[in-house]
This record gives structure tokens, sequence and C-alpha cells, in this order.
């Protein structure tokens, strides 16, 4: 049995698998499976990973699936998944080569569930790259990192924690925010080790780096109130009411209004006023005395209230300016 699988949701990348595949198949922890499902591409994708699969027979374990999108490809992988642990890497991103045997290897030594690493943001058509750090609050510990990342591929996680039937929702947007945190849930222990290992790539084509507003930003609604059904459901509500109100305060007020405000259109501001502002005045009207809240910083708390105050036009100048 591999000490991990890693599980590799592949559609329309060709320019991009090649770099991916390698950083796998280069992993300095060797006894790994990766995991490749092919979700239907109709580019020449399928010709990359039969190559790899020719070269890598005892690493590399191919499937062709109609298309169902990332969700559905990764819930497919995770069928096929026989490793103690699990890890998601994006067929257009790249990892460090020790990533998986230093990850693999704190979890080990210390009997975490979840390990978690920092990323690097890099952009397809600059060189900005930018370190993303996955533990944001003074403590590093099991409820701060769940809600300071809710990205899935900058993760490490215990199989066994997806026998308390968590899959990805499938068919939306924002599926790992809508995963993660309900994972760290049944974890007991969880590490981090600050080293951007995931190198995530932003597209310019993709749905949250487009110019021209789409409908499925309007998925963030569905998987907030999913969240906020789950949490309920599986009994954790209560005592992870702080985690839960900071994913709201985010992921709706501060990060989908700003992806919003992108859009100089009316129904936009509508959008956010009869919508994002209305649900947190009606769920948590004292968000700002949120613990989480209270430790960033002052611009990340004057964004967040010139948005709750309706003051769309200091946050467009700034965005033009580009202190945002």
């Amino acid at each position: 049995m591999p000490k991990v699988s890693v599980i590799v949701p592949v559609y329309n990348v060709e320019k991009y698998l090649a770099k991916c595949l390698e950083s796998l198949v280069n992993q300095t922890l060797k006894d790994i499976e990766i995991i490749v499902v092919n979700d239907g591409s109709p580019d020449h994708s399928q010709d990359i990973i039969d190559k790899y699969v020719k070269k890598h027979p005892q690493k590399i374990k191919a499937f062709k699936k109609k298309n169902g999108g990332l969700s559905d490809a990764r819930n497919y992988g995770l069928k096929y998944a026989s490793g103690d642990y699990i890890s998601f890497i994006d067929s257009d991103d790249w990892v460090e080569p020790n990533m998986l045997l230093e990850m693999y290897n704190k979890a080990i030594k210390n009997d975490f569930d979840i390990v978690v690493c920092n990323m690097e943001f890099f952009y397809e058509d600059n060189d900005n790259n930018v370190e993303f750090k996955a533990a944001l609050f003074n403590q590093i510990n099991k409820r701060s990192l769940m809600i300071s990342s809710s990205n899935a591929c900058n993760k490490l996680f215990k199989r066994e924690l997806f026998k308390h039937n968590i899959q990805f929702l499938k068919g939306r947007l924002y599926e790992d925010l809508a995963t993660s945190p309900l994972l760290f849930l049944y974890a007991d222990k969880v590490g981090y080790i600050a080293k951007p290992f995931y190198h995530y790539l932003q597209r310019k084509g993709s749905i949250m780096n487009s110019k021209n507003i789409s409908p499925k930003l309007d998925d963030i609604f569905f998987v907030m109130k999913y969240l906020n059904d789950e949490f309920t459901k599986r009994g954790f509500k209560e005592e992870y009411s702080p985690e839960l109100e900071y994913l709201y305060i985010e992921h709706l007020l501060l990060s989908a209004s700003l992806r919003y405000l992108d859009y100089d259109k009316k129904l936009v501001y509508d959008k956010i006023k009869e919508n994002i502002i209305k649900i947190i005045k009606k769920k948590y009207p004292k968000w700002r005395r949120n613990k989480y809240y209270g430790e960033r910083n002052l611009k990340y708390k004057m964004v967040c209230n010139l948005i709750y105050y309706q003051q769309f036009w200091v946050i467009k100048i700034a965005k033009r300016i580009g202190v945002l």
C-alpha cells in the first residue's frame, strides 16, 4: 500500500500537464501512486498521460471518464486511492520535489491527520509571483488553519477522513471551500510547514480571473449555505461558531464582494447590497467581534467595513490605483 495517493484531475491542460506530472514522478517520496483522471478532455492531454504511463507504469494509474467537472474527477479518483494519505494536485500546477516527503514525514512523526503548506501564486502573463501563507493567525492550530486556507491542493489529508461521508461538491465553483473545512472538523491533529511547496497557476482564462462576469460566481451563496447546513447537521455548528462566522466574513463579505466589484455594473452593486450584506446582517450582526477578524490588519478591516457600508466607489478607486 503506497504512503500517499496523488489525485490529478485533467481537463484541457495539454499546455501545462507535462510540467505537473514531471514534478510528481520526481518526488523524493518514492512510495506514492499518481492517479490521473482524464475528465473527458477534448485536447491532446490523453497523449501526454499515455506517454507518462508508459514511462512510469508502476507509479501512474490512468483513468478516463465522461466530463463531470473538477469535483467529479477528484471524487472518481478517491474511489481508487489506496494510500494512507491523499494529496490533490491540479493539472496546471506543479510542486516542489520534496513536498510529499516533508509533509508525509511530518504527518507520521506527529500523528497529524492533515498537514498544510504554503503556496506560491504565479501568473501566466507576468512575473509577479506571490507567496500565500496558509497560517494567518497568531496561534497555529487546527481551528486557525481550517479557516486560513480553503484550498485542497496545499494539504495532505489522511484517507480515513473521507469516510465521514465527505466528497467534493459536484458542479459548483468554490468546491474546496465546501469540502476542506468539513475534513478539518474530523481531524484530531493538524500540522503546518511554512514552505511554498505548491505552485498555483493563475490562468488568464479562468473564471476567477476573467473580465466577463460569470453566473458561476453566484455559487458562493449555495456553498456558504451548504457549509452552514453541514456544520449544523454534523453537530459542529455551536462548537465551531467563531470559525464558521469568520468563513462568512472572509469568503462572502470580503472575497465575493471584491470579485463582484471587478465588474462595473449596477446589478453587481445590488447583488452585494441585497444578498451579501443582508445575509451578514441577519446571520452575524456582531461580526466585528469575531476573534479571528480581530487579528487581521487594519487594511483588511477597512475593506470589510467599506463593503458593509456600501462605499463601493472607494474600493473601485483603490483597485484602479493598485492599492487593492
